[in-house]
């Protein structure tokens, strides 16, 4: 019960007293082991007076890899972040110069005849029907349904489908200034389509989010 107490208190020992925030720096002020093995020991250290001495050693066993697991699970946290930035570092936003008409079908229903299929940028079968991303221009000129007119733009940088955060961080920026968007994820790259009307403001939030991550990272942009 003691041990179980010790792993619990260590890790908020660890985490309010280690890892204190800088309020200048989302980065942790210490990140030095050592102090927090001196956490550990402030918090058995208390104990000492109240158990015995079989007990206490096993009691600073316990402490002392409590306080391993924390720091790992710290450093582990620390490397999910700097990766994160380093990806939005990299992402080199493109604006394509294909506009984007979102387009819904009936399932079984077949698109008009003469629509060429390198007008068709993708598709996506829902319950509801089957959602077309086409050319605007020839959704126009078929006089298709159009729910959505968007500007398409990619991300230059080789996608990884089981990265975490890239897309929150693109759209959290968007989504501060009033700008939605509509994210597909390829294999190869991200792909954000936002109103047509927004492009050249979108292109400016994203570059200016990839800066930012570069000076974070110590990356010069060109």
């Amino acid at each position: 019960m003691v041990q179980q107490y010790v792993c619990s208190e260590y890790t908020c020992q660890i985490r309010r007293r280690a890892f204190p925030r800088n309020s200048a720096s989302e980065q942790p002020a210490v990140s030095d082991r050592e102090k927090v093995r001196l956490c550990s020991h402030l918090v058995t250290i208390r104990l000492k007076g109240h158990t015995s001495s079989h007990r206490f050693a096993a009691i600073s066993q316990t402490a002392t890899q409590s306080c391993d697991l924390a720091f790992m699970e710290y450093e582990s946290m620390h490397e999910r972040t700097t990766n994160l930035r380093t990806l939005i570092a990299s992402m080199s936003p493109v604006l394509n110069r294909e506009r984007v008409a979102f387009v819904s079908l009936a399932l079984g229903e077949r698109a008009p005849e003469g629509i060429p299929g390198s007008a068709i940028i993708g598709t996506f079968r829902e319950q509801e029907g089957l959602t077309v991303f086409v050319e605007l221009g020839v959704a126009e000129r078929f006089n298709l349904q159009i729910s959505f007119r968007a500007a398409w733009i990619t991300l230059l940088l080789r996608s990884d489908l089981t990265s975490a955060g890239l897309t929150a961080a693109f759209s959290g920026a968007l989504g501060a200034v009033g700008i939605s968007c509509n994210v597909v994820a390829a294999t190869y790259h991200d792909h954000i389509f936002v109103p047509l009307e927004a492009a050249d403001d979108a292109m400016s939030v994203l570059e200016q989010l990839q800066r930012d991550a570069a000076n974070q990272d110590g990356t010069t942009l060109h």
